[in-house]
C-alpha cells in the first residue's frame, strides 16, 4: 500500500493551498498554482526496518540505518538504548534485583551496578540530606567519619552520630575495649529497669526507680536508693543508704550514719558505726541493737524484745544435727512500771525433754529497786547476807569432838583444809556475805 504525503516545494503535482486531494492510485494532472502550493504524491511502502527520511535534494524516501534513521538494538524486555561509540545506538540489558543504573568506573558509559561501601550517593530531602560523600564517611546533617570493621554508630552527648574503635559488635557479643569509654550514666555504671539511674562512677542500679547516685554505690530493688555518698549499698524495696559505706538491707530499711548497717524491714541505723538488726530495730551511733523493743537504750549494745523481755539462746548441734538450746540467758521484768521498773536475769542450762525444750535454772539475779538479789540452783533470790548478828537459831550441839577457832576441815573432798575463819573470809570475798 502506498503512503500519501504532503510537502511544500515537491514538484509531483500541485493543488491549491488548504485543499486535500482524494486518495487515488494514479498521479492527477497538475494544476497551475498562482503562488506557493502544497505538493503531494504516493510513496510505495518501504522494506522491513526502514525509516522515512528526507533526502539531500529535498525529496522524501525510505532509508535503512543511515540518513537519520536508527536501527533498534533492543532484544529483550527491560533493555535500555544508550549512545555507544560515536553515538551509535547500543543496548544495555536489564540488571539484577536491587541494582541501579549508573556511570561505569571509567566514566565511558552506563551500567547496572550494586551499591557497595565507598560508593558516592547523596539522598536529598526537603528537611536535610543523608550523604555518603567519601570512603567510610556518612553525613546526616554533619559528617560522621567511619571507623573499622564491627564498629557501632552511637549518638554522642551533642546528639551527633559518632563511632569509636572502643565500641563494637562482633556478631555475637558487644565489645568495650577501652577503660575510658563514657557511659550514658556514670563512668562504668550499669542500670537495669525502668527509670533506674546509676549516676556515680562504677555504680549499679537494678530495679524500677532504683538510684545509685554515689560513686561505687549499689541500689537493688524497686526505688532502692544508694545516695550521693561513696560506697553506699541499698537492697530491698525502698531501702535507703545515705552515708559513706553505709548498708541498708530490707524493705524500707535506712542508714544515715557513716559505715552504719541496717538489716530488716524498717530497720534504722541513724548514727556512725550503728548496727540495727531486725524488724524496726533502731540503733544510734556506736550501737548494736537487735530486735524492735520500744525505746531500747542508745549508745550501748542491746538485744531487745517485747514488753516481756527477751532471751539469748546459745545453741549447739545434737548427734542428729538438730539445733538444741544448750544455754539460755533470759530477761524479764520484776515490775514493768516505768517509774519503778526492775528486772530479772536468769541463766539456764538446757536439757532433753519430750519437746527438746527443757531447761534448768542455775542462777537468778533480781533487782528489788534498791538492792540485787541472787538465787542459786533455782532458789528464791535473796539480798546479800549481813554478818555480825550472832545468829544461833536452831543450833544443835553435837556429841562429837569440840571444835575451836583453829580446827580445820577438808569437807571430805581433796587435801586442802580450812578453818571456820577461812570459810567466812572466802564467803565475804565472793560477795555472798557482806564485808
Amino acid at each position: 500500500m502506498g503512503l500519501k504525503f504532503n510537502r511544500e516545494d515537491v514538484s509531483l503535482g500541485a493543488i491549491p493551498v488548504g485543499t486535500y486531494p482524494t486518495e487515488t492510485t494514479s498521479t492527477p494532472a497538475p494544476t497551475a498554482l498562482p503562488k506557493r502550493a502544497l505538493d503531494w504524491g504516493v510513496l510505495p511502502s518501504g522494506a522491513s526496518g526502514q525509516v522515512l527520511t528526507t533526502n539531500a535534494d529535498g525529496s522524501v524516501g525510505w532509508s535503512t540505518g543511515g540518513g537519520g534513521g536508527m536501527t533498534n538494538p533492543m532484544t529483550t524486555a527491560g533493555d535500555t538504548i544508550v549512545g555507544g561509540a560515536s553515538g551509535v545506538p547500543a543496548r544495555v540489558a536489564l540488571g539484577t534485583a536491587s541494582q541501579v543504573l549508573g556511570v561505569n568506573t571509567g566514566a565511558t558509559g552506563v551500567e547496572y551496578k550494586t551499591i557497595t561501601a565507598g560508593s558516592n550517593i547523596t539522598l536529598t530531602a526537603a528537611a536535610g540530606s543523608i550523604t555518603v560523600a567519601a570512603a567510610n564517611q556518612l553525613t546526616i546533617g554533619s559528617a560522621v567519619n567511619g571507623g573499622g570493621a564491627s564498629q557501632l554508630l552511637f549518638e554522642d552527648p551533642s546528639q551527633n552520630l559518632g563511632s569509636s574503635a572502643n565500641l563494637g559488635y562482633t556478631g555475637s557479643a558487644l565489645t568495650v575495649t577501652s577503660a575510658t569509654i563514657s557511659c550514658p550514666q556514670g563512668t562504668h555504671a550499669e542500670r537495669f529497669g525502668a527509670t533506674a539511674a546509676a549516676a556515680g562512677i562504677n555504680s549499679v542500679a537494678v530495679g524500677y526507680g532504683a538510684t545509685a547516685a554515689g560513686n561505687q554505690g549499689t541500689a537493688i530493688g524497686s526505688t532502692a536508693n544508694a545516695s550521693t555518698n561513696s560506697g553506699a549499698v541499698a537492697v530491698g524495696y525502698g531501702a535507703t543508704a545515705s552515708a559513706n559505706v553505709a548498708i541498708a538491707i530490707g524493705g524500707s530499711s535506712t542508714t544515715s550514719g557513716a559505715e552504719a548497717i541496717a538489716i530488716g524491714y524498717s530497720a534504722t541505723a541513724n548514727g556512725t558505726f550503728a548496727i540495727a538488726l531486725g524488724y524496726q530495730a533502731t540503733a544510734g551511733a556506736n550501737t548494736l541493737q537487735i530486735g524492735s523493743a520500744p525505746s531500747c537504750a542508745i549508745n550501748t549494745s542491746n538485744i531487745c524484745g517485747g514488753s516481756g523481755g527477751t532471751a539469748l539462746q546459745l545453741d549447739g548441734m545434737s548427734s542428729t544435727n538438730a539445733e538444741r538450746h544448750c544455754g539460755i540467758i533470759a530477761s524479764s521484768f520484776n515490775t514493768s512500771t516505768d517509774s519503778t521498773w526492775s528486772g530479772n536475769l536468769l541463766l539456764y542450762a538446757g536439757d532433753y525433754t519430750s519437746t527438746n525444750a527443757g531447761k534448768r535454772l542455775g542462777v537468778q539475779i533480781q533487782s528489788n529497786g534498791s538492792a540485787a538479789l541472787v538465787g542459786l540452783f533455782g532458789a528464791t533470790p535473796v539480798v546479800q547476807p549481813v554478818g555480825g548478828g550472832g545468829n544461833a537459831t536452831n543450833f544443835v550441839a553435837g556429841s562429837g569432838t569440840a571444835a575451836t577457832s583453829t580446827s580445820t576441815w577438808t569437807g571430805a573432798s581433796g587435801a586442802s583444809t580450812y578453818t571456820i575463819g577461812d570459810i567466812v573470809t572466802a564467803l565475804k570475798a565472793l560477795g555472798i556475805l557482806t564485808a
